[in-house]
């Protein structure tokens, strides 16, 4: 996966500092990818591409200002998830990153 793999805009590819923000964000992100990483940032490729299609400009636009602001990727998706209405993929996904939550609260611990 690579930066051109990522949805930087929908719609019009408007030039705003958000946008250089979340450009800058997942460069940094995606370079320093370990294998666990990487498939999470696979998992919310895949949401923001179906958040996109489905015309959820607005969720699309509150992730990548919740993103650059340094919030925790998963409480960021559970969050912009739990208020669109959901299509059988982003079901799916969205239940991915409850395993990713799980996981990180059962690695403090082990």
């Amino acid at each position: 996966m690579s930066l051109n793999d990522f949805i930087i805009t929908n719609g019009s590819s408007e030039k705003s500092y958000l946008n250089y923000a979340y450009r800058s964000l997942l460069m940094n992100t995606i370079n320093t990818l370990d294998e666990k990483s990487f498939e999470r940032w696979e998992t919310y490729h895949l949401i923001i591409d179906e958040l996109s299609k489905e015309g959820h400009d607005k969720a699309f636009k509150e992730i990548k200002y919740r993103l650059t602001d340094d919030e925790y990727p998963n409480d960021v998706f559970i969050d912009v998830l739990s208020r669109v209405e959901l299509t059988p993929l982003l079901v799916f996904l969205q239940r991915r990153v409850e395993m990713y939550v799980e996981d990180d609260i059962l690695g403090r611990f082990l």
